[in-house]
């Protein structure tokens, strides 16, 4: 079995009857299939730019486990229901393939970032020296 998540926003329109039902639906074809892992509600939210003409969605995010058949059962399902404004279905076990690519390349940004002060530094020297030495005239 592999690990996925979704995440699907629900429009907010929607009794609560409605909203708990579609969840339910979710869970129900993840169940038929798979393993239902987490479920985290994290409910009304401002979206990002306006979907249907709407400003706001109800977000629900769920673990799951499943044969690689599931998601595509899943997605065709989430598509014909008019209670999903948007959804995804995440293969987590493809995004740990690919961090480990993505590590060298953040350690090789940073270490320019660490050595950039470094360079700086002499440079701030020098002009606190500086006036230290016109301090010196003016006190002759």
């Amino acid at each position: 079995m592999i690990n996925y998540e979704t995440l699907f926003i629900l429009d907010p329109a929607l009794e609560d009857e409605k909203k708990d039902a579609a969840i339910e639906m979710v869970k129900g074809v993840i169940s038929a299939d798979g393993e239902v892992g987490e479920v985290d509600v994290w409910g009304l939210k401002k979206l990002a730019y306006p979907i249907q003409k709407k400003n706001e969605g109800y977000y629900v995010v769920i673990e799951f486990q499943a044969n690689p058949e599931l998601p595509k059962e899943l997605d065709r399902r989430m598509r014909i229901s008019d209670a999903f404004m948007r959804h995804i279905i995440v293969n987590k076990e493809e995004e740990l393939k690919n961090a480990p690519k993505a590590a060298p390349k953040a350690a090789k940004e940073e270490a320019p970032k660490a050595e950039a002060p470094k360079e700086e530094a002499p440079a701030e020297e020098a002009p606190a020296e500086a006036p230290a030495a016109e301090e010196a005239p003016v006190e002759e």
